[in-house]
């Protein structure tokens, strides 16, 4: 009874069993299963006691009966031999009689002790069946509880590696995302995470109520939805939880750049670089450099983006020299190289800016030499030659941009080969489109350029139906209707230009509403809003027109403010005056439109004569010349630099 009590105390011990394993409810039964056979048993061992005790009694009784006749005999011989008197024979009797009762006992002696034996035989032999039914039950129990304890550990185990290996994966997104961000690659959960993400939404807990590891998958998708406010509240709680963090550090300084809330993104790279070199992670610190470098540009802090950019270069340069067959370092520095690329052409030092586009390249030709198979690599191999082209169209080469722009599409088409699923390859791929449709519209042709917009337009349709929330790739199918728009211009139906640009505007609207701060999609709202207005003015809708030119100009106001050196903004300032003269032309105010056309001419100049004026301002300037005073030999000179000879 001890043992079964052990056995249940056990049990009780131990955590619940899986759901595969019996359950407790089970093992009860069959404990109450055995206790009443040990009932059954208990209530046969006495029935057994008292047949043997019956059995014995009845032996002990014939025995006593026996003796009790015996002893009648004797006494009636005693009295035969006293009648008779002689002495020796009263002896006799008398030892006889002492022999019987000597016997007597002796034969109830052994019967006790045969009853005694027998007894002890039948306890043993129920004791010995009672040991082998516990040890038998006992060791069922003990297999029952073992298994269910086992796979009680077995589901544990399952839970907390899947567990870990969910951490790991985020873990290691969050920190590769940065780089994967500045490689081109945008943050993007799994669709685990993702739902993982909607559930922890619906609970409209606060940020500060949340783990670490739920404010990551919550501001990554935040990050990948373009929703900075959101990612910016996550972002914070997930700083004031690890305040070490240099990545979360660097999102949250992307989050405030986006924002535009430079101060605030500046102090966030700082901080990101000094937990990075606190943490000795050479990485995130070279990345919270270039980043750095993003902020300073914004402030209008040229020499410190300068400076914040060649850090960063430096340190993946160091890391490249210490590890130099190591592929992530050889991608980090040739993303820095990119970066400062883009710096030095936003300044207008296209040498410069080429050399850096180069040294992208060259590092991207050597990575996808030793993995070709590396799609990412190949990707980064595309957009570096698809800078170079852009480089090479800007400044007239067209040979050079043909050659550039070809090995992007031929990169990104074979990726698309592979992986045609691939949301971000096919963007790749239309975007080169896009690009090749840019260099048959400056070399003239017009057919060829309308085929190359329209295989860009549709593609990027499509790829809007299957992620309607993407707003990248809403931005494209905005440019996409613009560059389809600008053709349908050139060829005089204005009608289908007001179609596709009135469906640019609606789409960039929609961002713009969606992303308020985002400078990008504001800018790109200020351009198709001058180019509506051109229209409406070119269909005598002047009052329209007028009222879309004034919006596109306010916005357009508002980012020189921030920017007021950047050739892109100047160049867009420059178009802008020249529409406002197209207003005033149709309006019948021709020196007011004289003005606006010579103003328009002199901002393009000035970017041609600093090296910063790209092709579509080259048309522009060629487009404004011709409208002044029919000045035909500076827009023969114009339009002759648009195309170069093969």
């Amino acid at each position: 009874m001890r043992a079964i009590l052990l056995v249940i105390s056990i049990f009780l011990l131990l955590p619940p069993p899986a759901s595969a394993a019996p359950t407790l409810n089970d093992l009860e039964v069959r404990l109450r299963v055995l206790e009443q056979r040990e009932d059954r048993q208990d209530a046969e061992n006495q029935r057994t006691r008292e047949q043997a005790k019956a059995a014995a009694k009845s032996e002990a009784d014939g025995v006593k009966d026996t003796l009790s006749a015996q002893v009648q005999g004797l006494k009636d011989n005693f009295n035969l031999l006293v009648g008779i008197g002689g002495v020796v024979v009263t002896l006799l009797i008398a030892f006889g009689t002492l022999g019987g009762l000597w016997t007597s006992r002796k034969a109830r002696y052994e019967a006790q002790e045969e009853a005694r034996k027998g007894l002890k035989e039948i306890e043993k032999s129920l004791v010995d069946d009672a040991k082998r039914d516990l040890q038998t039950v006992q060791q069922s129990l003990e297999a029952e509880l073992k298994s269910a304890a086992d796979a009680l550990m077995t589901e544990l185990k399952s839970t907390l590696d899947t567990a870990k290996k969910q951490a790991d994966e985020i873990d290691d997104m969050w920190r590769n995302m940065p780089q994967s961000v500045a490689a081109g690659q945008q943050p993007q959960l799994s669709p685990e995470l993702k739902a993982e993400a909607a559930e922890l939404q619906k609970t409209n807990a606060p940020p500060h109520a949340l783990s670490p590891r739920n404010l990551l998958v919550l501001a990554i998708g935040e990050l990948e939805a373009g929703r900075h406010t959101k990612a910016a509240r996550y972002l914070q709680a997930l700083v004031e939880k690890r305040p070490n963090d240099a990545v979360a550090w660097l999102w949250l300084a992307r989050v405030r750049f986006e924002q535009r809330l430079f101060d605030e993104s500046l102090d966030c790279a700082e901080r990101a670089i000094e937990a990075a070199r606190a943490d000795g992670d050479r990485k995130t610190e070279a990345n919270a450099y270039l980043w750095k470098g993003d902020v300073l540009c914004q402030q209008g802090d040229w020499i410190g983006a300068g400076d914040a950019y060649e850090k960063g270069r430096a340190l993946w340069a160091e890391l490249v020299e210490q590890q130099p067959d190591n592929a992530d370092f050889c991608r980090g520095l040739a993303v820095a190289w990119s970066d400062i690329g883009d710096f030095y052409l936003g300044r207008g030092n296209v040498a410069e800016a080429w050399k850096a586009f180069e040294n992208y390249r060259a590092l991207m030709a050597g990575l996808v030499g030793q993995q070709p198979d590396n799609a990412a690599f190949r990707r980064n191999l595309a957009v570096a030659w698809g800078k170079l082209g852009d480089l090479c169209l800007d400044r007239g080469s067209v040979a050079g941009a043909r050659e550039a722009f070809e090995q992007c599409r031929s990169l990104m088409a074979g990726l698309v080969e592979r992986q045609p699923v691939n949301a971000d390859f096919r963007h790749n791929l239309a975007v080169a489109w896009c690009a090749i449709g840019d260099l048959r519209l400056n070399q003239g042709s017009v057919a060829e350029a309308f085929e190359a917009f329209e295989e860009y337009r549709s593609s990027m349709a499509g790829l809007m139906e299957q992620q309607p929330d993407n707003a990248g790739f809403r931005r494209d199918l905005a440019v996409a209707w613009s560059r389809v728009g600008d053709l349908h211009l050139d060829q005089g139906r204005v009608a289908e230009a007001r179609e596709a640009y009135e469906t640019d505007r609606k789409l960039m609207v929609m961002l713009v509403e969606q992303q308020p701060d985002n400078i990008d999609f504001r800018r790109n709202l200020t351009v198709v809003l001058r180019r509506c207005g051109l229209v409406a003015s070119l269909e005598g809708a002047l009052v329209e027109a007028k009222g879309l030119l004034e919006n596109s100009q306010g916005i357009m106001d508002e980012l020189i403010a921030a920017d007021p050196e950047k050739p892109l903004y100047l160049r867009d300032k420059a178009w802008l005056a020249g529409v406002w003269g197209d207003w005033h032309n149709q309006s019948g105010h021709g020196d007011d439109a004289r003005r606006c056309w010579r103003d328009a001419v002199e901002g393009f100049d000035a970017l041609e004569l600093r090296g910063t004026l790209d092709w579509m301002g080259r048309r522009g300037l060629a487009e404004y010349r011709r409208k002044l005073d029919g000045d035909g030999a500076q827009a023969a000179e114009t339009e002759r630099v648009l195309v170069e000879q093969d």
